[in-house]
């Protein structure tokens, strides 16, 4: 009976081994298929069955990036009627949210599982979706506890705050997100169009200049700073 019981104590080992195994490649193929191929409806297809396989966080998250972008090209299309686009619309977005919330459930301390879920609903927060700045706002900022150094929380809560023209707010946050990581480009150029948008265009400027010559080559900030002067 001892020997029986390790015997399928090995077999079920291999088994779960296996399809950790299987998943891992099935994961392999959707980023080859879509950083690579160019296939979105390939890598959504492998990822999905990388998840029916292993239920991992990250097999989650990297489908709502995914599904994300499908959401990007089913905005984009202009050969369907109006009642089949918000049908498709509406789908892509209810998986999407799906996604989020699992890799939030089987995660809740990465902050990277917060992030993802932040970008569902900051997508489509010009769709005039109800509620959709707070939950986006909010999963920012359930993030930012599980990254205390990084400054990418902050500046994701400042671009919902400036996006609800809460310019105060927005300004505390990629200060604090300034504070944390002097170089961070992002936050000093998002600071930079606050400024402006507030009358104040001397620091507008500076903030300006300094995201410059953090990033010299960017054609970005040397348009601002071109409309600024």
């Amino acid at each position: 009976l001892l020997l029986l019981s390790l015997s399928l104590a090995s077999i079920s080992e291999l088994y779960f081994l296996g399809q950790k195994y299987a998943a891992a490649i099935f994961y392999g193929r959707a980023i080859h298929s879509f950083n690579i191929e160019g296939n979105t409806d390939a890598a959504r297809q492998f990822l999905t069955t990388a998840w029916n396989l292993d239920r991992q966080d990250q097999y989650a998250r990297t489908l709502v990036d995914i599904n994300l972008f499908r959401l990007g090209q089913v905005i984009n299309s202009s050969d369907i009627p109006a009642d089949e686009l918000r049908a498709r619309f509406q789908d892509v977005l209810n998986e999407t949210i799906q996604n989020g919330q699992a890799a939030v459930q089987l995660n809740r301390v990465d902050p990277a599982n917060w992030m993802a879920f932040g970008r569902i609903y900051e997508a489509v927060i010009p769709f005039n979706i109800s509620g959709a700045s707070d939950l986006a706002f909010d999963a920012y900022k359930n993030a930012e506890p599980y990254s205390p150094t990084s400054p990418e929380p902050l500046l994701a809560q400042a671009r919902i705050e400036a996006g609800r023209n809460d310019l105060p707010k927005a300004k505390e946050l990629l200060r604090r997100a300034n504070a944390l990581k002097s170089d961070y480009v992002a936050s000093r150029f998002l600071l930079a169009q606050v400024e402006a948008t507030t009358g104040n265009m001397k620091e507008a400027i500076t903030e300006t200049q300094n995201a410059l010559f953090l990033s010299p080559d960017d054609i970005g900030i040397l348009f601002q700073l071109g409309l600024l002067f």
